[in-house]
């Protein structure tokens, strides 16, 4: 059986088991109230989403059980935006380019498809990098 939990880029915070929706879906506006941050939402067997999460964006990033090659992002904006948006992850500001950032509540519908599917939603475009 396959175990979610959502780790925080702190080290110093505990990680969280999730066990529902509900629980995935509080945990993720705990975080997206607060500054641009990452976590990850992390599963035994069918990889990692690294989430960044802000007010009003965020990101995803997959990397499968194995984390190998390829890593997906997940991208809406088809332009070649040269801007960053400024996330923290565990202290460090981390600049991910505009170009895959969109609104926090797809990035929060996306992680919910993974959760509840053990999958990436097929409706998303995901760019290998």
């Amino acid at each position: 059986m396959s175990t979610f939990k959502l780790v925080n880029s702190y080290t110093q915070k505990p990680s969280i088991p999730i066990g529902n929706e509900e629980q995935l879906r509080a945990a993720l506006g705990q975080v997206s109230n607060n500054e641009n941050c990452i976590v990850s939402l992390e599963s035994s067997g069918h990889g990692t989403l690294t989430v960044g999460l802000g007010k009003n964006v965020g990101f995803v990033q997959f990397v499968n059980a194995a984390q190998e090659p390829p890593y997906m992002l997940a991208r809406e904006d088809q332009s070649d935006n040269p801007d960053f948006v400024e996330f923290n992850a565990g202290g460090t500001p981390t600049p991910i380019p505009a170009r895959y950032c969109m609104d926090v509540g797809k990035v929060v519908d996306i992680v919910i498809f993974f959760f509840e599917n053990k999958k990436l939603p097929e409706h998303i475009r995901w760019e290998s990098i």
